[in-house]
């Protein structure tokens, strides 16, 4: 794990190499629809991430554990 010297470095690393992550269109392999689902990244954390499927608000849930291997930055 990286550490930071201060405040103002760390926020330079995320805004450089990790927050462009979460600006870009995912794809979720969803079992019950058998389908890949849009999806937006809004929140990440250690060993999970909240996501949005598509464009609606509302459809907001978080992924742990091997839900995180469904997330796919293209469709395979």
């Amino acid at each position: 794990m990286q550490s930071f010297a201060d405040r103002e470095s760390a926020a330079r690393h995320l805004t450089a190499h990790v927050l462009a992550v979460l600006a870009v269109k995912w794809w979720y392999w969803s079992v019950p629809d058998n389908r890949w689902l849009l999806t937006f990244p809004i929140e990440a954390r250690l060993g999970a991430v909240t996501v949005r499927f598509g464009y609606v608000p509302t459809s907001s849930v978080t992924l742990r554990g091997d839900d995180l291997d469904k997330l796919a930055l293209a469709i395979p």
